[in-house]
């Protein structure tokens, strides 16, 4: 099990009562049937109603949290998809969104390295201000941990510290026009544990967040179809 590698990141504001299409062009390749992962940072007025990707892959709701329910409440969303279709590069993703009033969204995809997105444990929580913490305790034996954070604040923080048992994926964007910040991390775990993710952000103000663990095993070589394809020819004189 290796690190989730970015596939891509968008953000986009969305009219009054309006149902729109927030579509992430894909950076990088998916290797099929490693897991993809989308965690979107949201205003809480705006619903997320569904993903689908160019390549046909069905996706699951893992959960979400909010802090309230307007424009000026954050929003945590993570879905998943086993990947059985592979992805290219310059693919899209496509998110859904729905709400009563005018709200951003940012989206983060990420692909699974010998992860299925098997579903293991989850946890969240919420804050009116101050720093976030939020636990999970684990049940497989190897899993990874996806956390994603959302805050509604103006700025983004020049001092934004990453918990030393994660690893940053994206630790801050900002959507200047709803001043939302979002941010996500990982860790991967090789027995159960009751953990807490707790990022310094420098904010004081409204926040919520989730962690999810997911399982799986290596079913493909994540690095690339070439790679794969020169793996599998036999060594010159064997047989």
């Amino acid at each position: 099990m290796l690190a989730p590698r970015k596939l891509g990141f968008t953000q986009q504001t969305t009219s009054s009562g309006a149902s729109a299409i927030v579509t992430l062009t894909t950076l990088d390749h998916h290797i099929a049937p490693n897991a993809i992962f989308v965690c979107v940072a949201a205003d809480a007025n705006r619903s997320i109603t569904g993903i689908t990707d160019t390549a046909g892959n069905a996706y699951a709701h893992n959960g979400t949290i909010s802090n309230g329910t307007s424009a000026t409440d954050p929003k945590c969303s993570i879905w998943s998809s086993p990947g059985t279709s592979g992805l290219n590069a310059s693919g899209s993703i496509l998110v859904t969104t729905n709400g009563l009033g005018v709200g951003g969204t940012e989206v983060f995809a990420y692909a699974g390295s010998g992860l299925t997105n098997t579903f293991d444990s989850s946890g969240s929580a919420l804050g009116p201000s101050g720093e976030p913490s939020i636990g999970i305790t684990t049940v497989a034996a190897s899993t990874m941990i996806l956390a994603l954070l959302c805050q509604e604040v103006g700025i983004v923080s020049v001092g934004y510290e990453e918990d030393s048992d994660y690893t940053s994926l994206d630790p801050q964007y900002l959507r200047t026009a709803d001043a939302i910040v979002g941010g996500t991390a990982f860790r991967i775990v090789t027995n159960p544990l009751t953990d807490t993710w707790a990022p310094t952000t420098n904010y004081n103000v409204k926040w919520c967040g989730i962690l999810m663990s997911f399982t799986g095993e290596p079913t493909s070589n994540p690095a690339s179809p070439s790679t794969r394809r020169i793996q599998a020819l036999p060594l010159l004189g064997a047989g």
